[in-house]
């Protein structure tokens, strides 16, 4: 199995095995919520425990290219700057922001209350 260790913040050089403890916790959990046997609830608790260590081992595993939306700054597909200057200057945007600008002269205006 899987070994879970922390490092305390306090002392890094100092490695803690939490592996049992977590064991135990998922247990007691299945206990409470499921009650059954000690050592049945132990068992299913440690593969919970490695379903969970197999999780964290798939997430960080490198992905194909193109399947994950995590693509480093510099291999994102980009926009051709032509591109990007005429979705700025689109007749749509310029309308919405005409209608914006319309709106704010629209808004009351708060009076002063003494």
């Amino acid at each position: 199995m899987t070994q879970f260790t922390i490092r305390p913040m306090s002392n890094p050089a100092l490695e803690i095995d939490v592996t049992h403890r977590l064991v135990a916790a998922i247990a007691e959990e299945l206990w409470r919520a499921c009650g059954g046997n000690d050592e049945l609830n132990w068992l299913e608790a440690e593969q919970h425990l490695m379903a969970i260590a197999q999780r964290m081992d798939a997430a960080d595993a490198p992905t194909a290219r193109g399947a994950s939306s995590d693509w480093p700054v510099a291999d994102r597909p980009r926009i051709p700057s032509k591109r990007l200057d005429r979705l700025e200057a689109s007749p749509a945007r310029r309308r919405s922001e005409h209608v914006g600008a319309q709106m704010k002269h629209q808004l009351p205006r708060a009076s002063a209350v003494a």
